[in-house]
């Protein structure tokens, strides 16, 4: 949330062109998440991130509701303890993702299994917003 405020603040005072040349996330072409192929076996909650450690929706599994979770840059390392693998997004909200050793963040949009190959520690569950146009969140390290 303080993040947020922070930009705002300074969205007032810099101009947009050299505001998102600032934040904007560095995107790479041959490493995006990618769709996965199949549905998991267990259901994902309406409202809900829900992320399994394994390939195929296997392995540990958790959930992040979007009430809980939304607004601001979690470290999936911190409340589960793993960086997925495997996630569906049925939180009705586009999902940034961010690979801190690339530095590359990604916007998901809504509904579809994703694939993140455990590459992707960071989420960012972008609150009542359903599509990826727009100005990307502020990433989660200077």
């Amino acid at each position: 949330m303080k993040t947020r405020l922070i930009y705002s603040l300074v969205a007032m005072l810099i101009p947009a062109a050299v505001m998102s040349a600032v934040i904007a996330p560095t995107v790479l072409a041959d490493s995006p998440p990618t769709p996965a192929p199949t549905s998991p076996g267990s259901s994902c909650p309406s409202r809900t991130v829900c992320a399994w450690s394994g390939s195929n929706y296997s392995g540990t599994y958790d959930t992040f509701s979007v009430v809980d979770w939304h607004s601001d840059w979690i470290n999936f390392d911190n409340p589960i303890g793993f960086h997925p693998y495997t996630i569906t997004d049925n939180s009705g909200s586009v999902i940034w993702v961010y690979d801190e050793e690339a530095n590359a963040a990604y916007c998901l949009s809504t509904g579809p299994y994703w694939n993140l190959n455990n590459n992707f520690g960071w989420f960012f569950i972008e609150y009542n917003q359903g599509s990826c146009a727009g100005a990307p969140v502020p990433l989660p390290f200077p």
